[in-house]
């Protein structure tokens, strides 16, 4: 911008007076100094305000593509928080890594939250035996048939997007902990099953309980030494 002071327009009148006809060299030293003319000082003004036009369209150009560069930022910022909120676990609603994806209904949960999901237990109120705390998906309720699955592509977009999380793979946990899932459902199972028919045959309520436990006890033990019979459709 021109910064607009006495010294600008002093210069502008230096201009003025330069581009007047000079007089002969031996009247220049008995005449005074030449004045402007109105004519010139219109035009002086008329330089002035043109230059003062031309330097407020320049800030106002500058002033508006400040608040369009920050409006953008803004949306970006936005933009971006949105993303991160959306990749966020379901359950937890913190920034994760390692998602597992639930095959049933395409819902996914980070590896922690998925190995809590299948640790959780319950005690059943009608044998007293210990059963899977979850069978369905914590969003949707669809019952869990198939393993969970690990989207690898997923997990890499994940990655891009939380560069902040450490990626600790606890893949050997969640193994595990799915495997007792399965055992503790299949012994569930099995167990009422028993239970329901000792009732029906007339045993009493302890003794059916006691049925039912042997046959939950045998799963359970099967299952932690990593023997499973493939002959079992329970």
């Amino acid at each position: 911008m021109v910064p607009w002071t006495r010294s600008r327009a002093k210069e502008l009148l230096v201009d003025v007076t330069a581009a007047a006809p000079s007089l002969p060299a031996s009247k220049k030293q008995t005449s005074k100094k030449r004045l402007p003319s109105p004519a010139e000082y219109e035009q002086l003004l008329l330089k002035l305000r043109r230059e003062r036009n031309a330097a407020l369209k320049k800030q106002r150009v500058a002033e508006l593509q400040a608040q369009q560069a920050q409006a953008a930022n803004q949306k970006l910022i936005a933009h971006m928080h949105e993303i991160v909120v959306a990749t966020n676990c379901i359950v937890c609603k913190t920034e994760h890594s390692v998602p597992y994806l639930l095959a049933d209904c395409g819902h996914s949960m980070c590896q922690r939250c998925m190995i809590n999901f299948f640790v959780e237990r319950r005690a059943d109120l009608v044998t007293g035996l210990f059963a899977n705390a979850f069978e369905h998906c914590p969003l949707c309720k669809v019952l869990i048939r198939s393993p969970p699955v690990r989207p690898y592509e997923h997990q890499a977009l994940l990655q891009a997007i939380h560069k902040t999380v450490t990626v600790i793979d606890l893949k050997e946990d969640f193994k595990r902990a799915f495997t007792v899932w399965q055992a503790r459902r299949k012994s569930h199972s099995a167990a009422t099953l028993c239970y329901h028919r000792a009732i029906a045959a007339g045993r009493s309520h302890a003794d059916a309980a006691y049925l039912a436990s042997t046959i939950a006890l045998g799963y359970v033990s099967a299952f932690e030494v990593g023997w499973e019979d493939p002959n079992d459709n329970t």
